[in-house]
């Protein structure tokens, strides 16, 4: 059977399972070992029979088991960046990318190329905390979790990738006393825990980064309310959201900085994503 067969019969098979069938190429090229354009010009040959197990091994657990492609390969791809993950530490969504560019430009509009800074809190992979240090050579940036697995991972995260973090183990400013900050970014947990949630994402990716207490605003209030202890005089704060709490978020953020202003922006799908607080 040739990997364009297997493509075919496998996708069927996420197709019908109502997965994702872009899951079996990443699969594929995962235990192949090769580049996208490699496996196209490769597309016709018959693969080894080592691979065809580990192939056919790990679509069944993505297929019937319930298993996230990435964790399956170990990995996940964020702003261009590889990052480990493993159920230790949320899966990188394309939404928390949209968070870093909206980051960037802000940076660059507020500080223009300026030494910031940086604190990013509930880290998980460390994808946020890292990009920003690859993307903004101006940056001392220091990244909190409450979770020492997580935090095990984002510090192996930052050693691939030659980025100088400091990693802190605590809630929200626990790690931080006495430091003040120029920018201040999160995506915490925030979905209410009374939500359903499909079982792919609650049977295989960590509670304590889901889960905002009773309706998914405990940790935008605590990070609002005491964010001025840690603020230099000329901040931003940037979160990424539930859609349906953009209006409660800049009611909280008005509260605690009535002066300030608030942009907010829409995801690639249209809803309501993101909050900065930003003070001139």
């Amino acid at each position: 059977m040739r990997y364009a067969d297997l493509l075919r019969e496998y996708g069927a098979l996420a197709r019908k399972a109502k997965k994702e069938e872009e899951a079996i190429k990443i699969l594929m090229l995962h235990h192949s070992k090769m580049a996208g354009n490699e496996l196209y010009l490769r597309i016709n040959e018959i693969p080894e029979p080592a691979f065809l197990d580990k192939f056919k091994e790990d679509c069944q657990k993505y297929l019937t088991e319930e298993v996230p492609v990435q964790h399956l390969t170990g990995c996940d791809y964020f702003f261009g960046y590889q990052f480990i993950v493993n159920k230790n530490v949320l899966i990188p969504r394309r939404e928390t990318e949209e968070l870093v560019e909206h980051t960037l430009y802000l940076y660059d509009e507020i500080f223009k190329n300026a030494p910031v800074k940086i604190l990013d809190i509930g880290t998980g992979s460390g994808c946020i905390a890292i990009t920003l240090k690859k993307e903004i050579e101006k940056s001392a940036i220091w990244a909190t979790d409450i979770s020492i697995e997580a935090l095990e991972v984002a510090k192996q995260n930052a050693k691939n990738l030659s980025a100088d973090v400091n990693f802190l183990t605590g809630s929200v400013y626990e790690p931080v006393k006495n430091k003040c900050f120029d920018i201040i970014i999160s995506n915490p947990p925030y979905i209410p825990e009374a939500e359903d949630v499909c079982n792919l994402v609650r049977n295989n990716e960590p509670h304590l980064a889901l889960f905002g207490g009773n309706d998914g605003l405990k940790f935008y209030l605590e990070i609002i309310n005491e964010a001025k202890s840690y603020l230099n005089k000329r901040t931003f704060i940037g979160f990424e959201h539930a859609f349906d709490k953009a209006l409660a978020i800049k009611e909280i953020a008005l509260k605690a900085f009535p002066k300030a202003e608030i942009r907010q922006f829409k995801d690639m799908q249209g809803l309501d994503r993101f909050t900065f607080i930003i003070n001139n």
